[in-house]
């Protein structure tokens, strides 16, 4: 593979040719009758299209509003900047073989710019075939659009930098309203944008987080909002905006009937948010958050049906690169079988499709899929596991390697729109490497674009219906529908016009369903207890925490926190003995009990039951805050009772870390090297390459070895695991090995990034984090001396782009050096 690469870019340079050749082994579009062959659809089940090219084009989400009709908003500007770059690349005639992964240069992302916006269409079926014939333009001078939602008669679209509303108030299907509800939102690679807007039951509109936060600003707004790295959820008349746990790594969420959230990243289908809202973790502001998203399921591989593209396969025989991506993941260097775009989740809550009901579906773009999981209870978790019958096939695979859905939503009649952003290629350019991306193009069907139906078999073609013409009593009703989209748009509608039925929110309250009830409990405390105080007697009842089941203990516990009543305590501490062992009831239970944290901790260890966990967080929290007196004080307090060690230590080295250093240690911070030093290094790189072509001696590499590197790798016996294991170099090539070596900042390992902690006493300690809880973490240092810190006092980042690894070896071993280490590594222990 790697020679015949160099033998291409060889003869062009021979003959003087400019024109890269084009391979004709590429992937073809197929014909939206042909792509809903193409796809193998479960049993009970049927596709058919509602719209396509040319009507739509790059289409990024939809929604119906309440009067039925169908809008799609539209992303234009993928990946062109990579296009332009390769042009102007292609006019050498010159294929860049060089192994690593850039961004397209200044000039190609300025004459992107022009090309990048987004889109607002209303859709509509003028002849009643069921399928979209005529499209009428609400906007397309907006920022790139990546999801719309609808509220307040109109259509709210994420746009980033802003939030922007559009309505119609004359009847005549064309908006005469465009307002910018919010700015500021981070903008970027347009993959990484605000996205993906979802009504949640609680009356809110969720939007994935985009690139990291921003002050964001609204003419609704009394003062502006700072929002961190995490999802966000808004009013839809622009009145509020405030952080959400948790943050989609990709775009998209999916809601539980119980109000809990999956998100995504794009090596797994699903990441269960931790069901803790955030406006309980800012309760205490000496409690440390919780990770606030985690893995939902240890499945990462799929199973598509449609050949994989050609570049993905030329990129993994090609053994640099291959090398390159895998010590990122596998399923970076793989050509296909793992997930590696999951995104636009849906959890199906409608009843229409056969044996789907509760299911949790994710779309795989890059792999021409969409994969389905069964969501399973675990305690306070929400896991994800293949259905019987699906462990090694998927819900809905396509043998069209054009077919990449990307966004899942709930019709009016209970079946599954899917948005296809139809093209040759979704990844993001710069994976490809650029003499791929040179010869198949990376913008190829930007003019296509699809949205398909799943519904059952057999169904016949309906106009959506509309609720907007509906009075009252005919909403409430409607609130009670077995179909989502209409109990949802019921909701909506009636909270518009101020006639929510007294007590709707808290109804689930009496359900049997434990989630449910946690739904509704969050509710009732949000609103405040004085406007549903049955809920908040139930709750101080002395049998509830005796009955109470693991997601509503976790809740009770966050809860209790919002009640006045002086029983309130007494339940929150009883909790923490029978339910304190569940997952994050530490950090509920700490929510709940700021300035009380003492009192508590000494409470439970008189009699700890299954309080463990909880004592240890709030021994955390109290060694953090630094005040000596009460740690000495919960220390004396302690003496006689079952607090254990781990409890006890912590308060100890909380005292010890209010004392002053005389002479704290200082280590260098390790920097990202600039454009001058990677060239000077590029430079001699030339002399390192000859250098392994010589004789070289593993002896001498030994010492070499044991000098410079044993501090912090181990291999073949010697050294301290600070970084990376190195037993199995010698499956990988030389050279590989050398760039690894010369530049150790250009694919740093996934576990071993550098973090740097500044202490409260002047100390910079610099080492990799080996093991951390929400009240402290272990920094394995060079030469594997291991320090425990309390995370309040510190402050505590992560270095992703700049390696512990000194660059120091390109000026001080000699390339003969270099080669002897490499060898010696190379050999089989």
């Amino acid at each position: 593979m790697r020679l015949s690469i160099i033998l291409i870019g060889a003869l062009l340079l021979a003959t003087g040719q400019a024109e890269i050749p084009k391979p004709d082994d590429a992937p073809k579009p197929m014909s939206p009758t042909d792509s809903a062959l193409a796809m193998r659809v479960p049993e009970g089940m049927a596709v058919r299209l509602l719209a396509s090219e040319p009507l739509i084009r790059e289409p990024s989400g939809l929604c119906w509003d309440e009067r039925g009709r169908l809008f799609v908003c539209e992303l234009h500007g993928y990946n062109v900047e990579g296009h332009h770059d390769i042009e102007a690349l292609n006019r050498t005639g010159r294929l860049d073989l060089e192994v690593r992964r850039i961004q397209a240069s200044d000039e190609a992302k300025r004459k992107a710019e022009a090309e990048t916006h987004g889109t607002v269409k209303l859709l509509r079926d003028t002849d009643g075939d069921g399928t979209m014939d005529d499209a009428i333009i609400w906007d397309e001078g907006l920022p790139p659009a990546y999801g719309i939602a609808p509220g307040n008669g109109g259509i709210i679209v994420a746009c980033a930098p802003d939030i922007v509303f559009l309505k119609d108030t004359d009847g005549d299907d064309r908006p005469d309203v465009c307002e910018t509800l919010f700015t500021g939102f981070g903008t970027g690679a347009l993959e990484r944008g605000i996205n993906a807007p979802t009504w949640g039951d609680d009356g809110w509109i969720y939007f994935g987080r985009g690139w990291q936060g921003g002050t964001i600003t609204g003419p609704r707004l009394k003062t502006p909002v700072s929002l961190p790295a995490t999802d966000f959820r808004i009013r839809a008349d622009g009145s509020a905006i405030e952080p959400v746990s948790g943050s989609t790594k990709t775009f998209g969420m999916a809601f539980t009937e119980g109000g809990d959230r999956f998100v995504t990243t794009t090596t797994h289908p699903g990441l269960f948010v931790t069901p803790i809202a955030w406006r309980y973790l800012a309760r205490n502001p000496d409690a440390p958050a919780p990770v606030l998203d985690g893995i939902a399921g240890d499945d990462t591989r799929v199973h598509p049906i449609a050949p994989t593209h050609p570049w993905r396969i030329k990129r993994e025989q090609h053994a640099e690169y291959f090398a390159f991506y895998r010590k990122i993941s596998l399923s970076d260097a793989a050509a296909s079988g793992y997930f590696t775009s999951a995104c636009g989740p849906l959890v199906y809550r409608d009843r229409v499709l056969p044996g789907l009901h509760g299911h949790y579906l994710v779309c795989e773009p890059a792999q021409n899929l969409i994969h389905r999981a069964e969501i399973v209870r675990e305690g306070t978790r929400l896991r994800l596991k293949r259905p019987k019958g699906e462990e090694a096939r998927e819900f809905l695979p396509s043998r069209d390697a054009w077919f990449h859905p990307m966004n899942l939503t709930h019709t009016p009649w209970g079946g599954i729109a899917i948005v296809d952003f139809y093209r040759e290629i979704i990844e993001d350019y710069s994976a490809i490497p650029r003499h791929l991306q040179q010869q198949y193009g990376v913008i190829n069907g930007r003019d296509r674009g699809r949205i398909w139906l799943l519904e059952p078999a057999g169904a016949s073609p309906e106009s959506a219906p509309d609720l907007a013409s509906l009075g009252g009593d005919a909403l409430t009703r409607e609130l009670d529908s077995e179909l989502l989209w209409r109990r949802q748009t019921a909701r909506r509608l009636l909270a518009e016009r101020g006639a929510l039925p007294e007590g709707f929110a808290t109804r689930g309250w009496r359900s049997p369903d434990p989630s449910l009830r946690a739904a509704a409990l969050r509710a009732a405390d949000e609103a405040g207890f004085a406007s549903a105080p049955e809920v908040e007697s139930d709750l101080l009842e002395p049998g509830f925490v005796d009955a109470v089941e693991p997601p509503l203990a976790l809740q009770a516990a966050l809860s209790l926190g919002e009640s006045r009543d002086p029983r309130a305590t007494m339940v929150l501490e009883a909790l923490a003995r029978r339910h304190g062992s569940l997952d994050w009831m530490d950090a509920a239970v700490a929510s709940s009990a700021y300035q009380r944290e003492s009192a508590l901790l000494l409470a439970l260890a008189a009699d700890p039951g299954n309080s463990g966990r909880v004592m240890a967080h709030l021994a955390g929290i109290i060694a953090g805050r630094g005040d000596v007196g009460e740690i000495e004080r919960t220390l004396a307090g302690l003496v006689g009772k079952q607090a254990g060690d781990n409890v006890a230590n912590l308060l100890r080295l909380g005292l010890e870390e209010s004392r002053p250093v005389a002479d704290p240690l200082k280590m260098p911070v390790p920097a990202v090297p600039d454009a001058a030093r990677l060239a000077a290094v590029e430079k001699r790189l030339p002399d390192f390459l000859a250098a392994l072509k010589q004789p070289a001696d593993p002896a001498a590499g030994k010492g070499l070895f044991t000098g410079l590197c044993a501090a912090c790798h181990r291999a073949q016996g010697i050294g301290a695991g600070v970084g990376p294991d190195l037993d199995a170099e010698f499956q990988r090539a030389p050279e590989v090995i050398l760039r690894d070596i010369l530049f150790p900042h250009e694919a740093m390992r996934p576990g071993y990034e550098t973090t740097v902690v500044k202490t409260a006493r002047g100390e910079t300690l610099v080492g990799v984090a080996v093991s951390d809880s929400p009240t402290s973490v272990t920094l394995r240092l060079p030469g594997g001396v291991e320090r425990t810190l309390l995370r309040k006092r510190a402050t505590i980042s992560t270095q992703r782009n700049a390696s512990l690894m000194p660059d120091v070896f390109a000026d001080s071993v000699t390339p003969a050096q270099i080669a002897e280490l490499i060898a010696f590594l190379r050999q089989r222990p």
